[in-house]
Formats: structure tokens, sequence, C-alpha cells
């Protein structure tokens, strides 16, 4: 008796799928659909932080390291929030970068000393 079509794309994707996963249920290291997944995330958090950024004169150059940190991890948050489909988490991600956004405060310039000036 012939197999059913259904059966067999099901048993395939099976199959398809356990490649895909490491022994444990995790993505497998040269799992391409993770590799990829992950470098969209990583490239919309770099042009988050680039656009945050250029709130502040000077960009990144003008923070200091801390709020430079405070900046992507800002940045990552909002990413958070604007994936997520529960809202408590969106509310969550998008105050907690409120807060960190908040507290970034641009380096202070540099006075000159006395010898600078010719004083």
């Amino acid at each position: 008796m012939p197999q059913r079509p259904a059966i067999q794309n099901r048993e395939m994707t099976v199959e398809a799928a356990a490649n895909d996963r490491g022994p444990h249920g995790y993505f497998a290291h040269g799992n391409d659909v993770a590799q990829r997944g992950r470098e969209s995330k990583l490239a919309r958090i770099h042009r988050k932080i680039e656009e945050l950024s250029q709130e502040f004169d000077g960009g990144m150059s003008a923070l200091s390291a801390v709020d430079a940190g405070r900046l992507k991890l800002a940045a990552k948050h909002l990413i958070i929030a604007e994936d997520t489909r529960d809202p408590t988490l969106c509310v969550r991600s998008t105050r907690t970068a409120e807060l960190l956004l908040m507290r970034i405060r641009p380096k202070a310039p540099r006075i000159p000393t006395l010898r600078e000036l010719g004083l």
C-alpha cells in the first residue's frame, strides 16, 4: 500500500528539523536559519544605536564608556519591545530603555588650562 504524501512530507520535515538542532534541542552551530536571525537582529541593534547616538552632539564619541554601554543596552531593550507580542514585556522593555536613556549625559567639554590660554 503506497504511503500518503502528507506523511512523507512530515517525515522529511522531522529529519530536517533534527539536523538543525543539537543533541539537547538547541540550534546546531552550522544552522543557517539561526545565524541569519542573529545577524539581522544585531544589524537592527546597530542601526538603533546609531539612531540614538545622533541625539547627542558628537555621537558615541561624546559619551563616556559607561554611558555608551547604557545606550547599547537601551537599544537592545527597544528592539525587544518592537519584537515581542507580550504587552507586559513590551512595556517593561520600553520603560527600562527610557530609564537608561535618561541617565545618559554627554561628556563635559574640556576646560583649557591657564598654560594653554597663555596666561
